[in-house]
């Protein structure tokens, strides 16, 4: 099907054919798009590290936020922020 094809394009050319090994052995010979999806979770890209923190902000010097997780393949930022009230 269209949708198992544009899922598995996805996937690295090397890992393929293990992710339908594996996909088609879990789903008992039904493969589905998504279950292609839960198969093949790709790990976080190698790349730039955004700054651990910034403080203040336009209009807000207050402000201070951390970054506590950050993935790049999935686009995943976990941002903490504290607004301090006190000059």
């Amino acid at each position: 099907m269209e949708s198992h094809a544009r899922e598995l394009a996805r996937v690295p050319e090397p890992e393929r054919a293990e992710v339908w090994r594996e996909t088609v052995e879990r789903t008992n010979g039904k493969p589905t798009a998504a279950a292609i999806r839960e198969t093949y979770r790709p790990g976080p890209v190698p790349g730039p590290v955004p700054e651990p923190e910034r403080a203040g902000a336009p209009g807000m010097p207050g402000l201070a936020c951390k970054i506590t997780e950050f993935a790049q393949g999935n686009s995943v930022i976990l941002e903490t922020c504290t607004l301090s009230t006190s000059p």
